[in-house]
Formats: C-alpha cells, sequence, structure tokens
C-alpha cells in the first residue's frame, strides 16, 4: 500500500512539474517584448537563461513521461506472463492430483478384485451361495468401478442407492481379506449419490481400518438423520493422535499407527469424494479407544418424505 502511494505522489508530482514547467516558459516568451527596453546586458542573458533552463526542463520531464509509459507496458507485460504462468501450474497440479486420485483407486479396485477371486477360487466348496453371490456382485461391481476410470468424460450420475447393497459388497471384500466386520444398516435406507463415489468413500473408510487396526473389531451403521443418511464407520483399533486427527484428511499424510505401505492420499479420496457428491466426511478418535468416520450424504426424495411423514 505504501509503494503504491508512493508511486501515484510521484506521478502527480511529475505532472504539477510539466505544468510549472510549461508556465515558465510561458513567462519566458512574455518577457521578450521588455528585453529591448533592458539596459543592462546581464539582464538580457538572465532571461535567454531561464528560457534554456525551462527548455531543458520540459524536454526533461517529457523523456521521463516515455519513460514511464514503457516502464508501464512492460510491468503490464510481465504480470500478464506471471498469471498464465501460475494459472498454467496450477492446472497441471490439478491434473497431477486428479490422475494420483484415479490411480489410487484403480489399484483398490484391482486389490479388491484380485481379494474376491482368490477367495472364490480357494473356498468355492465351502462358500454357500449367498456368499458367492456375493463375492460375484463385489467383483462386478469393481469391473464397472474400472470402466467408469478408463471413461473419464462421462460425467457423475446421482441416483437413488440401497445403502445396504454398497455396505455389504464393501464388507464382503474386506471380510475376505481378514477383517472382522460387523454391519447395522437398515435394508430401505436410500441415499441419493453417484455409485462410485459412495463405493470409493466406503473402500478408503475400509482399507483406513485395515491400515491402522489390522486386528481390530469393525463395525458398519447407517441411518436417517434430518433428511441425510449417516453412515459410521469405527474400529476398536489404537486410535489417532491429536496430530493425526488433525491431519486426517491431509493430503499425503500418513498416521503413526499406520502397519502397511500407502500413499498416504486414501482418506484425502473420501473426503474428495463424498463431497463431490454433496455430502461430508469427518473423523473423531481418543487415542486408545478407536476411531470412527461419518460420512453424511443426501437421503433419496422417498426416503427423506417417509420421514417427514412419519414425524
Amino acid at each position: 500500500m505504501g509503494a503504491t502511494l508512493a508511486w501515484r505522489g510521484w506521478r502527480v508530482g511529475r505532472r504539477l512539474a510539466v505544468v510549472g514547467g510549461l508556465l515558465l516558459v510561458a513567462w519566458g516568451v512574455a518577457q521578450l517584448p521588455l528585453v529591448a527596453g533592458l539596459s543592462s546586458l546581464v539582464d538580457v542573458a538572465a532571461v535567454l537563461e531561464g528560457l534554456r533552463v525551462a527548455a531543458v526542463a520540459v524536454a526533461t520531464i517529457v523523456a521521463l513521461n516515455d519513460l514511464e509509459t514503457s516502464f508501464v507496458a512492460q510491468r503490464h507485460a510481465l504480470l500478464r506472463t506471471e498469471v498464465d504462468r501460475q494459472t498454467v501450474e496450477a492446472r497441471l497440479q490439478a491434473h497431477r492430483e486428479n490422475d494420483q486420485q484415479r490411480a489410487h483407486e484403480a489399484r483398490s479396485a484391482l486389490t479388491a478384485i484380485e481379494g474376491a477371486s482368490t477367495m472364490l477360487a480357494r473356498y468355492q466348496a465351502g462358500l454357500d451361495d449367498d456368499g458367492r453371490v456375493a463375492l460375484s456382485s463385489a467383483i462386478h461391481a469393481e469391473i464397472r468401478r474400472l470402466q467408469h476410470l478408463v471413461d473419464a468424460e462421462r460425467p457423475a450420475e446421482p441416483e437413488p442407492l440401497l445403502v445396504n447393497e454398497l455396505v455389504g459388497d464393501e464388507v464382503s471384500l474386506s471380510r475376505g481379506q481378514g477383517m472382522a466386520v460387523h454391519v447395522d444398516v437398515p435394508g430401505d435406507l436410500q441415499v441419493f449419490a453417484e455409485r462410485d463415489a459412495v463405493v470409493g468413500v466406503l473402500r478408503n473408510l475400509l482399507v483406513n481400518a485395515r491400515t491402522h487396526a489390522p486386528r481390530a473389531t469393525v463395525w458398519v451403521t447407517a441411518a436417517l438423520d434430518n433428511g441425510e443418511v449417516v453412515v459410521r464407520v469405527g474400529d476398536d483399533g489404537p486410535g489417532l493422535s491429536a496430530e493425526d486427527l488433525a491431519r486426517a484428511f491431509e493430503r499425503g499424510h500418513r498416521g503413526q499407527s499406520a502397519q502397511r505401505p500407502g500413499s498416504g492420499i486414501g482418506l484425502h479420496v473420501a473426503r474428495t469424494l463424498a463431497e463431490r457428491d454433496g455430502g461430508s466426511l469427518t473423523a473423531d478418535s481418543v487415542p486408545g479407544q478407536g476411531a470412527t468416520f461419518e460420512l453424511r450424504l443426501p437421503a433419496a426424495a422417498g426416503v427423506a418424505r417417509g420421514l417427514d411423514e412419519a414425524h
């Protein structure tokens, strides 16, 4: 602010100097008729010297004005170049983060397919019909997710989705990887969201539990709350420190309790997907007493109306 005021003050002062110089020249010209009546050559020389100084001053000010015009033009050009550079860098960074997110989701889908396929091949004889259907359904869901990632230009399409079906597919895959998961989700509860986004959030939350609390018991619950579906994924593991809780959704952050390698972007991706669907994702934890993640999404219209009518 101070530099701007100084710059403006200099410009005003320069303009006043131009006016003063022109007035000085005008004064000198007005004195010319009187030169003939002067008796002293010294007075004549003084008038002529004044005219010369005024002319030099005006010429100098004009030159400074040209220099300022050139300087301002160069400054504007540099500012445009800097803005263009920052714009390009921001776009490149956005592309890099988007590519990292898609790569993370693709790896997650491939891991799920591998786990479910291994279970089908290894335990096929011991699985009942429900178990085989659940694993097959999960595999098909992950294949659809991969197709969506490949077809990046396809816009997201929110639709009514049964929460218990989405949770069931993800829990089947997690159980197949050795996790103890308990589920309490009403059968008729629906969200209005984009399928792959919800699946991505649930997947990342369950993978996060397996990473930070591999021997803990995990539970998934869902309920309706004021027109929103609230899905909670909690565990009885070691929990999060105050620092890890504050940075839980920070891109690239890996908590102190992480027991598996990873990129540290899973929870960041989960929150991004939740917000993309008009929802939210928060975390709560007490060290030594586990952690709970709460996903809120818009309820499907019929579900929300039913809640209003019930009250």
